[in-house]
């Protein structure tokens, strides 16, 4: 395995696995023995990590309005986080191929390292992203150094204070930030809300930079167990509704199989390829606040094998020996890739 590194590029060169990266635009291609070849996993560690930085301290909870479907079922108590010292140990035992992390925040101000520990990712060449809110109260120094580091950020949007999202994505904007995204979680109960947010991405002069809206598949946990997944017919409408508008879209892996059924023959040939079912073990990792890996955010903590409590990072001595390749992450990685050639949903949420 050999590894190439640059100010614009990381490259991964192997037998049977190879990568490019762009760190600049976020261009990402990989391919196995020949370039037909899509491999199952990595066989060298995970290429992204999604890392929670912070839980709960979240910004809603000011106004009284805490999300009804927050999987995570996050508060508006104390922050509990992860320090830039423990961040570095949980670094240095993960794999030199990573290209980038996914930081997991409440708000930029909930940890009072979110700023050191993403300049610790750039200093060691990988490159941090987050999804914040338009309740994250940034100063513009902040959104001028935040700018300098991330390679994309994604703003969450919610009705009852959309315009203040708006108004920070356009911020994020002038600043210079050229990789924005609107994560909008997708359900039943949301719908209504999502053409809305479509409509203003046509119209609202704010919404004028952003790379695309990104659907998230509502998961059964937290909070999020009183609402109700959108079913195939109201998904293919949004698809298609995006499609003849014009809408650059995106969806989560956990969406993958939902959006290639609402594709026609002609636009799945047209944008099958760009889309990637589950990676969860297979090329992606998850990690806590507290250290631990898991599969994916969602299933930590499920009574499922080991998963109900993780991995510990701090502790382990050999990635690939004790984390990559423990027998539990072997099981889960191979129930992945089965159920990603066959059964068309999660293999372990009715998503």
């Amino acid at each position: 395995m050999k590894i190439i590194n640059t100010k614009k590029f990381r490259k991964l060169r192997s037998e049977n696995y190879s990568y490019n990266f762009n760190k600049i635009n976020g261009y990402f291609e990989r391919w196995g023995k020949t370039q037909e070849d899509d491999p199952d996993y990595c066989p060298f560690g995970c290429e992204i990590a999604d890392i929670e930085i912070v839980v709960d301290g979240c910004p809603k909870g000011n106004s009284g309005k805490i999300c009804n479907f927050c999987y995570k079922g996050n508060g508006i108590g104390a922050p509990q986080y992860m320090s830039l010292e423990t961040f570095k140990v949980v670094f240095s035992k993960l794999p030199k191929i990573l290209t980038q992390i996914a930081f997991g925040i409440t708000s930029v101000n909930a940890n009072p390292d979110t700023i050191s520990i993403m300049k610790y990712c750039r200093d060691n060449g990988v490159i941090p992203n987050v999804t914040i809110s338009g309740r994250d109260n940034l100063t513009d120094a902040q959104i001028k150094e935040l700018v300098s580091l991330l390679g994309a950020a994604a703003f969450s949007i919610y009705q009852e204070d959309k315009d203040q999202c708006y108004d920070l994505i356009e911020r994020f904007a002038k600043a210079g930030l050229k990789q924005q995204n609107v994560h909008f979680m997708i359900s039943l109960e949301t719908l209504p809300f999502a053409y809305e947010v479509i409509k203003d991405i046509q119209n609202d002069k704010r919404l004028s930079n952003i790379n695309a809206i990104v659907w998230l598949s509502l998961k059964p946990k937290g909070r999020g167990v009183i609402y109700h997944q959108l079913p195939q017919d109201k998904f293919t409408e949004l698809v298609q509704h995006c499609l003849k508008n014009n809408i650059r879209f995106g969806m989560d892996s956990c969406g993958a199989h939902k959006t290639l059924k609402s594709l026609t023959d002609e636009q799945r040939k047209q944008f099958g390829n760009c889309i990637e079912d589950c990676e969860s073990t297979r090329m992606s990792l998850y990690c806590d606040y507290l250290g631990r890996f898991f599969p994916c955010s969602f299933v930590a903590g499920e009574k499922l094998d080991i998963w109900e409590n993780g991995i510990n990072l701090l502790e382990v001595t050999d990635f690939l020996k004790d984390v990559w390749f423990h027998p539990s992450t072997v099981a889960f990685r191979d129930k992945v890739v089965e159920c990603n050639k066959n059964c068309d949903n999660c293999c372990h949420f009715q998503v």
